[in-house]
């Protein structure tokens, strides 16, 4: 034919380029139909069915059970610490039921999937969003700030995962733990807060490798910075905590670092204009949307980054020499 005539008679080097550029289209396409396709197929979560989630108080873990009851059939049973937070879950009504889930306490972990069990349904998926924060230099930051961290983040997270993937192996269900930007870019005054979230995400990356000839399937959220109100949280935890160090022998700390009100100030404006960019808090609905799509997409992702922090600091972090990072968080933030 003329076609085949004339691509036949093109130069050999023409030749390659068309080859090479029809290959790239054709992966374009398939990426963009395999991408289509991904969004539109689901797997339905019904009423005999459930969905543990920790952490509900508040944030992240609030906005994951109202969109399961918005978006899905299934049941929730949702772990909080706090009475209001207890309260507000059981005014979401029948399909949701509350808690009392300290993640450090092995008796709370194990009624809450006691409770699962003796309802006959099957377990869906476990989403891991309990955690706390704290701001401080390391030198000055007293252990148990560290272990109270370490507890709930990392500790509280393997605990939940431990009693809940035998139901999860039965039921081919799903695994999702949030992490955060701070496990993949640590940063200056997170020293407490950011190990725990690194040392979680390669938690997840090792039970993600093991479960998975279960069918199990296992997702990592790593949000930037949103408004929650975990950063005012964090703030208050570390100011009481410096405070508590600037005093006696620890004071020369104090003054060598400087004041922690004034570091703090700079920090929450940081943090509080990245909030801003990520859409304030309508913009949590990127993270609860993205923890949605791991429990009930045929084929989930195995990380989800959400932010355009996130996404911006992810793509430029590798790039850029650590002298320069180290002299930015000294002197810019």
């Amino acid at each position: 034919s003329r076609c085949s005539e004339a691509v036949e008679g093109l130069h050999p080097q023409c030749h390659h380029s068309l080859v090479m550029w029809s290959s790239v289209a054709v992966a374009v396409v398939a990426y963009v139909a395999w991408w289509a396709l991904r969004r539109r197929w689901r797997r339905g979560l019904g009423p005999d069915e459930v969905v543990v989630v920790t952490g509900c108080d508040s944030g992240f873990g609030l906005g994951i059970v109202r969109a399961l009851l918005r978006d899905t059939g299934s049941c929730v049973v949702a772990g909080a610490v706090t009475d209001d937070g207890l309260r507000r879950l059981r005014e979401l009504g029948p399909r949701v039921t509350a808690v009392e889930m300290d993640v450090t306490r092995d008796d709370h972990v194990d009624r809450a999937f006691r409770d699962v069990e003796a309802s006959g349904k099957a377990l869906a998926g476990v989403v891991n969003n309990a955690g706390v924060g704290v701001y401080g230099w390391a030198e000055i930051m007293p252990l148990e700030r560290f272990e109270a961290n370490l507890q709930v983040n990392l500790l509280g997270a393997v605990r939940v995962t431990k009693r809940a993937l035998p139901l999860l192996r039965q039921n081919r269900g799903r695994l999702v733990t949030m992490g955060s930007l701070g496990g993949r870019v640590p940063s200056a005054f997170g020293s407490a807060y950011v190990p725990t979230k690194a040392g979680l995400a390669s938690f997840q990356d090792c039970v993600r490798q093991e479960v998975y000839r279960f069918g199990v399937r296992c997702s990592l959220v790593e949000p930037g910075f949103f408004a929650t109100g975990m950063l005012h949280s964090a703030a208050e935890t570390g100011r009481a905590a410096s405070s508590a160090a600037s005093g006696g022998e620890d004071a020369a700390l104090a003054a060598a670092y400087g004041s922690y009100a004034e570091k703090m100030k700079r920090t929450e404006g940081a943090v509080t204009a990245t909030e801003k960019l990520n859409g304030g808090e309508r913009g949590c609905e990127w993270v609860v949307g993205s923890v949605i799509d791991a429990l009930t997409a045929v084929f989930p992702r195995t990380r989800y980054l959400c932010g355009v922090d996130a996404n911006l600091l992810c793509l430029l972090h590798p790039f850029i020499p650590d002298f320069v990072w180290d002299i930015a968080q000294t002197y810019l933030v």
